[in-house]
């Protein structure tokens, strides 16, 4: 292969990216019948959607505006129906430093545009037929194949791209074939003539193209040429042209601000040299991507059930296992690096919905995640003071500065949160105020401390951190300290008295313990009425945005809460608007299969993913009415439900009533498992999940007469 490099220097642009929700559908044409006319109307049937295959995600109308996404935790590109880039590119470490510190978009390097023929008409799929984008998650390479008709010579463009999975390179291999010989233009326009030493992200790309099947023109005085940002080449029968190309995506210029800020007292650390090695040739990073996604799907759920669920849940794993970087020293966003709707910032997402959903299956993924906000402990003992001495806000006023506020210490992780760790939301937004976060953090650190993915020390440190927060948030009242003037989780509603909130407040003043019959257990006043626990006081009960009082169910398994689970269940549940986000659903059934409600609860699962991935290739959105993509919550929330709910996975201080299969863990805590297999499912494998470090294989399937539980745990990878 010839190899042609080209450095491009583009500039960080501070424009936003924004995705019009644009309707899609087909356009249904029929004729109107004449009176006394026998002839049927007339149909055209365009189909969109091929069968459904576990392994493969398929478009096969390339109007659909919907880019697909590639990512891998470091780096973020969308790719348009032609196989060229589109919409920009997101980079982990790209992100400003003041301000509400959002992540910076950049230009796509994929971007690039196709011409062919005398004219130079584009190569565009929506011109052409036959045409089918293919996403195959065995291997990580999105296939864009199609034919198109050019000056009456019959073309075949295809097009493979990858993301490698653990390095900041993308490489596409095109070939285009014609029964005749037929001109070839590629540009790209990001490719300036010479490289510019200008400010900015240092983006490579070198290019190949094939010696032994590069054709010749007839005509010799025309002869391939490949300039700077040009490709001027040709295809003829059975001389394709073919183009390689490498895309190498240096670090962000404010990564080391980006560690300067989070730690102002240490150094940043100076990473050497070349960005990302010895450069690779475009075979050697397609072989190197399907080797590591070989070694990811070792660990995989193997459904006998609808194939449409076997596809879906395979997407949530590579979706959601590509989406973050253990090294880059960031957790994940709502939204990934898919797009900068959320500016990239971090929620309660990433530690309550994916790290429970990545902790058995990529445990390494995982960890990124406690390690992010451990990395930011500092941070959020600065936010503490400044909350402190800025008289103890909320949202319908001050508190006031409390006695000795000076030598007070504790933690207030913010609700939304990005490189420095302080609070990034609007300072008009009443979301500043969902004080459950700092439960969340610390409620996420200590499963991971359970499961070996953090020092234990350090997760109780930062507990107690959050509890004398909620100590100074809190005052003392009639039945427990109540928690004056929160947002809950549901969103729609700030007041008094969360029902979720209060408890996490509670679990943390108490050690991480519901057990209050130690001496000096600190109660918090729980909102409820003569029926059951209440999402807040005063809860009308008309409707909500997002759950709420389910969550005491889980994931606090808050036990008396448990006990009237079923009551709260047909309460609650089923009650969130339309509008509302994605993972609701999802935490609804994972429930109600521990109820062993298990078709009920297989219903709910998938009304909780059906309704958000629309489009072809399964991207998730968060809403059912907003196209954006990909939310990385909402396929978290659905995995939960595969393994705390269908599977039965429990973290706890003992087994679980009727567990089949049990190992103990850190701090004190069993994991154990009791399946509650949906009809539709005979049976499930989870293969090679990782508890401190050991490999199992779960087989559960429904007990018949002769099996007493149905279901099979393997120690050792399989």
């Amino acid at each position: 292969m010839a190899c042609f490099g080209i450095r491009v220097w583009s500039t960080r642009t501070c424009s936003r990216f924004v995705l019009r929700a644009l309707s899609r559908g087909l356009l249904f044409l029929s004729a109107l019948l004449l009176a006394g006319c026998g002839s049927k109307p007339k149909t055209v049937t365009r189909h969109t959607a091929p069968p459904a295959d576990p392994w493969v995600l398929a478009c096969l109308d390339p109007s659909v505006d919907n880019p697909s996404i590639l990512w891998n935790g470091q780096v973020g590109l969308r790719i348009a129906r032609d196989g060229t880039g589109s919409g920009s590119m997101f980079l982990i470490d790209n992100y400003k430093t003041t301000g509400d510190e959002r992540i910076d978009p950049v230009k796509n390097p994929l971007a690039g545009r196709w011409t062919a023929g005398s004219d130079g008409a584009p190569l565009d799929p929506r011109e052409g037929s036959d045409y089918r984008q293919t996403l195959d998650m065995k291997t990580g390479v999105l296939t864009t194949v199609w034919n198109q008709k050019i000056d009456d010579e019959n073309l075949r463009v295809e097009c493979e791209t990858v993301l490698h999975p653990t390095s900041r390179v993308a490489a596409q291999r095109w070939k285009i074939s014609s029964d005749r010989y037929i001109s070839i233009v590629f540009r790209n326009p990001l490719v300036q003539p010479q490289a510019q030493k200008s400010p900015g992200l240092a983006v490579i790309e070198r290019n190949e193209i094939g010696e032994d099947n590069r054709p010749h023109s007839p005509n010799a005085k025309e002869v391939p040429e490949f300039t700077p940002g040009n490709l001027h080449n040709a295809a003829d029968k059975d001389k394709p042209c073919t183009f390689g190309r490498i895309i190498e995506i240096g670090e962000s210029p404010l990564a080391l601000s980006m560690q300067l800020c989070r730690n102002p007292d240490r150094p940043p650390a100076i990473r050497k040299g070349e960005m990302n090695g010895r450069s690779k040739s475009v075979d050697e990073v397609f072989k190197e991507t399907a080797e590591i996604w070989q070694k990811r799907w070792q660990t995989d759920i193997e459904i006998d059930g609808p194939v449409e669920d076997q596809q879906a849940v395979r997407s949530f794993l590579f979706y959601l296992r590509s989406a973050i970087d253990p090294n880059a020293g960031m957790s994940v966003s709502p939204m990934g690096l898919s797009h900068d709707h959320y500016n990239g910032h971090v929620f309660w997402d990433a530690d309550t919905y994916v790290f429970p959903a990545l902790a058995l299956i990529d445990p390494e993924e995982a960890k990124a995640i406690p390690s992010y906000r451990i990395s930011l402990e500092p941070a959020a003992a600065r936010n503490f003071q400044e909350w402190l001495e800025g008289g103890r806000p909320t949202a319908a006023g001050r508190m006031g500065v409390p006695p000795m506020a000076g030598e007070a210490f504790g933690y207030k992780f913010p609700w939304e949160s990005s490189i420095s760790g302080t609070e990034a939301a609007p300072k008009t937004s009443r979301s500043r105020f969902e004080e459950h976060i700092g439960g969340d953090v610390a409620w996420m650190l200590e499963q991971a401390a359970c499961l070996g993915l953090t020092r234990a020390d350090i997760a109780k440190s930062i507990v107690d951190g959050v509890a004398d927060y909620y100590r100074f948030r809190s005052v003392p009242g009639p039945d427990g300290r109540v928690m004056p003037r929160v947002m809950s989780p549901d969103e729609a509603h700030t007041g008094d008295d969360d029902l979720y909130t209060n408890l996490l407040a509670q679990w943390c003043q108490n050690g991480g313990s519901w057990d209050l019959s130690r001496d000096h257990g600190i109660r918090y006043h729980l909102p409820r009425d003569k029926t059951s626990f209440l999402n807040y006081d005063d809860d009308p009960e008309l409707g909500y945005r997002q759950i709420a009082a389910e969550l005491s169910i889980y994931p606090l398994q808050y036990p008396d809460a448990e006990k009237e689970a079923k009551t709260i269940m047909e309460r609650f549940s089923g009650k969130i608007a339309d509008y509302g986000p994605a993972m609701s659903d999802s935490i609804d059934a994972l429930i109600w299969a521990r109820l062993g409600e298990t078709d009920r609860a297989y219903r709910t699962w998938q009304e909780s993913w059906r309704d958000f991935v629309k489009e072809p290739q399964l991207q998730f959105s968060e809403k059912r009415s907003r196209p954006i993509t990909y939310f990385t919550t909402g396929a978290a929330g659905c995995l939960q439900t595969v393994l705390y709910g269908f599977l039965g996975f429990r973290i706890d201080f003992k087994k679980q009533v009727g567990a089949v299969w049990s190992t103990d863990l850190a701090l004190g805590r069993i994991l154990s498992v009791r399946p509650n297999l949906p009809s539709s499912w005979k049976s499930v494998k989870l293969k090679n999940f990782t508890v401190l470090g050991r490999r199992y294989t779960l087989i559960a399937s429904h007990p018949d007469q002769n099996q007493a539980g149905g279901v099979q745990v393997i120690q050792g990878a399989k």
